[in-house]
């Protein structure tokens, strides 16, 4: 009985960030809307894919392909142009370790507000928008929902 006390004790935590995690995914799914196109930084808590309702390709991964398939040359220049273009890339998740939102940001996505956050620093997790590279609001931004 002790020692299952002891795990149902240890697993506390983690089911409150799971809890955390669930309400981030889901307003961000309400605000990307069920067609937009979206990416993600880095890898996500499975969560979050789980509440947030679809696969979400990382930008990371792809570069990867990028620089098997064309070199590291070709691999830079095709993946900034993805990255630039807000059409295919509307929308980016990042979790906010390692100035992942820095570097987004340098890409042209600001982040959006006033979604939940967790407890736990390494998992906050970022919803972005591609504003463009000048920093400012387009009026092309991501038409599914107003950040």
């Amino acid at each position: 009985a002790a020692v299952g006390h002891a795990a149902v004790w240890m697993q506390a935590p983690r089911v409150d960030e799971d809890r955390e995690l669930a309400a981030v995914a889901r307003a961000a799914a309400a605000r990307v809307g069920p067609e937009a196109p979206v990416a993600s930084w880095n890898a996500l808590d499975s969560v979050f894919l789980y509440y947030f309702g679809r696969d979400v390709p990382e930008a990371m991964r792809y570069h990867n392909y990028l620089i098997r398939e064309h070199g590291k040359v070709g691999a830079d220049r095709s993946w900034n142009d993805w990255l630039a273009d807000r059409g295919r890339v509307p929308w980016m998740i990042t979790r906010d370790i390692d100035n992942n939102r820095e570097a987004m940001e340098e890409r042209g996505f600001a982040a959006v507000e006033g979604l939940p956050t967790t407890s736990n620093p390494r998992e906050r997790t970022i919803l972005m928008y591609h504003v463009g590279r000048s920093g400012r609001r387009s009026a092309s931004r991501p038409a599914e929902s107003t950040p």
